[in-house]
């Protein structure tokens, strides 16, 4: 029985580790994509919880779970099914691309803006009273088309960038739809 257990335990620490490395893939690629996040995610976890709440629903009334454990199946495997969609669509249309059809746009710089963070600093488990702050940097790129990019970029990209500047970037035509951003000259990785 001992090995039964252990073989349970290391399947749902190797699930949790596959779940997590989606929802990184699917926040990288939510970055990459035009899309808003919401025309995303929102399907996802409809679909999602559907099909947890069902399969929850089913296996207490099977007599598996308790109330409790159902709830928490169905939290659980809402949030993992909806991630796992997430990935699936935005890594379809990533790797579907139609790297030939390259369209090369001017985008705007509409707004640029700074934000400050606060970072508490830690020593094992305790956190100590001291914290430090640092700024992170945004543009906001307008497209042709009216759509808007929010870009997280380096000092010396800030200080470079003008409003009203024209900043060359490339979409490509992903699988599904979904133009894939990036400026140009720079690459999306692949």
């Amino acid at each position: 029985m001992a090995k039964g257990k252990f073989k349970d335990k290391a399947l749902l620490i190797v699930g949790i580790v596959a779940i997590c490395i989606l929802g990184l893939v699917s926040i990288v690629l939510q970055g990459m994509t035009l899309v808003s996040w919401y025309s995303i995610w929102v399907p996802a976890l409809i679909v999602a919880a559907g099909w947890g709440i069902g399969r929850a629903l089913r296996y207490h009334r099977e007599g598996r779970y308790d109330g409790f454990q159902a709830c928490v199946f169905a939290i659980v495997g809402t949030l993992a099914v909806s991630t796992a969609l997430v990935a699936a669509v935005l890594g379809t249309n990533y790797l579907g691309r139609n790297k030939a059809e390259v369209r090369q746009v001017e985008a705007t710089v509409v707004n640029k803006y700074t934000e400050t963070r606060t970072q508490r600093e830690r020593r094992g488990r305790r956190y100590t009273g001291r914290q430090h702050t640092y700024q992170v940097y945004y543009i906001i790129l307008e497209l042709p088309d009216g759509r808007h990019k929010e870009l997280q970029v380096t000092l010396e990209k800030y200080n470079h960038t003008k409003l009203s500047q024209q900043i060359h970037t490339n979409l490509t035509p992903g699988l599904l739809g979904m133009d894939i951003f990036e400026i140009a000259g720079q690459g999306t990785g692949s």
